[in-house]
């Protein structure tokens, strides 16, 4: 079996509290670009909740096609950067496809490590989830899945000036933000790999 059958491989579960909004423990209804509503069946999403010292700062979902106009405004050069990142990187992927083959439904057992890093989510004071949904499951594939600040902080030098300006106007237009948090995603981009 190749790698791109193994990745398109994955269980689909109830989407737990993680993966849900952080005042009311609710799903996230409506994509936060387009509005659309996610929770029909056949539509998927992407969650991602960014967490320092403990508190969710940010949480957001989009749709599948919203992400992808998303990447389509990033350059070449970043693109590039960031697939040479996972290559670099793709150690994780054997331990993805080892929890994937053990037919874990835990989700702990996808977001309890950065996906790049050997640092648990307990060690990390700052950290991204990142999650893939399809109506009111959450599908186990290589996602869902955590990055530490050290990950994100090396992605985040692998990114042009053009994508970065892409990033600050989604982040300017979507979160009206205190000044001290647009600081801390000035540095932090959204990740939507």
């Amino acid at each position: 079996m190749n790698s791109k059958s193994k990745y398109q491989q994955y269980n689909k579960i109830d989407i737990p509290t993680v993966f849900k909004t952080y005042v009311s423990e609710s799903f996230f209804s409506n994509c936060i670009s387009c509005n659309k509503y996610l929770l029909e069946d056949d539509t998927e999403y992407v969650i991602e909740k960014v967490i320092n010292a403990g508190q969710v700062e940010v949480e957001y979902s989009m749709c599948m096609h919203c992400v992808e106009d998303m990447r389509k405004k990033m350059s070449d050069e970043s693109i590039n950067n960031i697939n040479r990142y996972f290559e670099l990187n793709s150690g994780f992927l054997s331990k993805r496809y080892d929890l994937l083959a053990s037919h874990s439904t835990n989700v702990d057992d996808y977001i309890s490590n950065c996906l790049f890093k050997n640092k648990s989510v307990h060690e990390s004071d700052e950290y991204q989830f990142l999650g893939h949904c399809k109506g009111k499951k959450l599908l186990l594939s290589i996602f869902p899945y955590m990055v530490c600040k050290e990950a994100i902080e090396e992605v985040q030098e692998l990114l042009s000036a053009k994508t970065k300006d892409e990033l600050d106007d989604f982040t300017n237009k979507h979160f009206g933000l205190p000044p001290d948090l647009k600081e801390i995603l000035k540095t932090r981009k959204p990740v939507l790999f």
